[in-house]
């Protein structure tokens, strides 16, 4: 999942019973108080992840925020999505996923999204290129990959 103040989107990727690759994202919820956003957040979270999912959130960088407001609120929406998962949730560095992802721990939007649409072009078109969805993409590969050599899973 790749985050922002008021927004998450997710991609899920088929494990080995085949099921289909799915994108999802919320947009934002604009006009309510903090404490709403955080609500229609959590009952997302609680409708669209099941139990035994394995879920990968990219960690909000200091670095890239705005402002420390911009980075509270992007460390609020982290901790209700993890807070809200029926099943296991780990946060993700950015540089971390980026690094064994892509190659390049600084790599920026057009390399990441150069890179999924060359490494594969199933997932990129699911993404209808929607940079925020290409990342989540990404984080869900890393997760993937996290989930086969047997870090953070089980």
């Amino acid at each position: 999942m790749d985050l922002g103040v008021r927004t998450y989107y997710a991609v899920g990727l088929p494990d080995l019973s085949g099921e289909k690759m799915v994108a999802h994202y919320l947009d934002d919820p604009f006009g309510k108080d903090r404490w709403e956003e955080l609500v229609i957040v959590r009952d997302a979270i609680e409708h669209m992840i099941q139990e035994g999912d394995h879920v990968f959130v990219e960690e909000p960088p200091l670095a890239g925020s705005k402002n420390v407001r911009v980075f509270g609120a992007l460390n609020q929406m982290l901790g209700a999505i993890l807070a809200s998962s029926p099943c296991k949730a780990y946060p993700i560095a950015v540089g971390e996923w980026k690094k064994t992802i892509v190659g390049n721990g600084s790599a920026d939007k057009d390399a990441v999204a150069d890179w999924l649409s060359n490494a594969n072009p199933q997932i990129f078109d699911l993404c209808d290129a929607n940079q925020n969805l290409v990342d989540a993409a990404c984080i869900a590969l890393y997760g993937q990959h996290l989930t086969r050599i047997g870090n953070r899973a089980g």
